[in-house]
């Protein structure tokens, strides 16, 4: 809020004040503030990562930050002993998750633009225009879990931009390889715009493997950008249609005229029709949906 955004001028004032001419720590310190304003604008809300790595803690979940080798998927297996999945062993008695992003590369990539270090920079050049300077969205996780000849892939916001060599007029085989067959899909960053995520579903087995695709989107109600063109474009694209190769379901009702053109491929209602509610699958020898509230008019 205001008085945080004060705060952090005031101490940043005293900062460049000691560094530089006092004359100019003012003007610096306000300029720190608007980079730090562009930045907080233009990445995940910091306040709703808090919120989330507080629920966590409070439940005594761990948690651990890891990464791939650039182009080379890694597999992790619930272990019952721990309770939770490990790189290390091998297990086909129970599911796996294979984690196909971030890349090293990718965090190697913005780690200079990170806000460590680099405000002063910013703040000590005049007349400097706040642009954004972190790229949180494509570190977002993307992982595939698989348990009796079934997976599932989350994607969170990625767009795997890491997926694409530098020439980015290819992918990696061994990454596009585990992208089919899947029988779930969170779409990621809500089916808004999420660079080459598409791409890369349409480079894959995905468009002609045999079992139904589930695809997941939540986005605001009436969402004014969500579902995106670019998400029709997939959807005709990937050749799923008729509808019994392709199920979406939504957790928020969309706007009909997005979605005119595949309206029959979203799942029909299981439950209490409402603009908004949960979506359970369940998986019992195929693909049950349990629990669905949007519908389209």
């Amino acid at each position: 809020g205001t008085r945080m955004l004060y705060s952090r001028q005031w101490n940043d004032r005293v900062l460049f004040g000691r560094a530089g001419a006092p004359f100019l720590a003012r003007s610096r310190a306000t300029t720190l503030a608007l980079v730090r304003k562009s930045t907080a604008e233009k990445a995940i809300n910091a306040s709703s990562l808090a919120a989330v790595v507080s629920a966590l803690k409070a439940r005594n979940i761990p948690i651990r930050c890891t990464i791939i080798p650039d182009g080379k998927p890694r597999r992790f297996n619930w272990s019952t002993a721990s309770s939770r999945f490990s790189p290390m062993g091998r297990s086909n008695a129970g599911p796996s998750l294979v984690l196909l992003g971030p890349s090293r590369g990718l965090v190697a990539k913005h780690w200079d633009k990170l806000p460590i270090g680099t405000f002063a920079a910013f703040a000590l050049t005049a007349r400097i225009k706040p642009l954004p300077i972190t790229e949180s969205n494509q570190l977002s996780y993307v992982m595939v879990f698989e348990h009796e000849e079934q997976r599932i892939l989350i994607s969170g916001d990625a767009g795997f931009v890491d997926f694409t060599p530098a020439d980015e007029t290819s992918f990696h085989p061994r990454l596009i390889e585990q992208l089919a067959p899947l029988h779930v899909v969170q779409v990621a960053h809500h089916a808004g715009h999420n660079r080459f995520f598409y791409h890369g579903l349409l480079a894959s087995a995905f468009p002609t493997q045999s079992p139904v695709a589930h695809l997941l989107l939540s986005h605001a109600t009436h969402d004014k950008t969500r579902p995106s063109e670019q998400f029709r474009q997939f959807v005709e694209q990937s050749g799923r249609m008729p509808d019994e190769l392709l199920k979406i379901l939504f957790t928020s009702e969309p706007s009909e005229p997005k979605v005119r053109d595949y309206k029959s491929a979203i799942a029909p209602v299981v439950g209490t029709p409402a603009k908004a509610g949960d979506v359970r699958l369940t998986f019992k020898r195929k693909w049950v949906v349990g629990k669905h509230s949007v519908q389209v008019p």
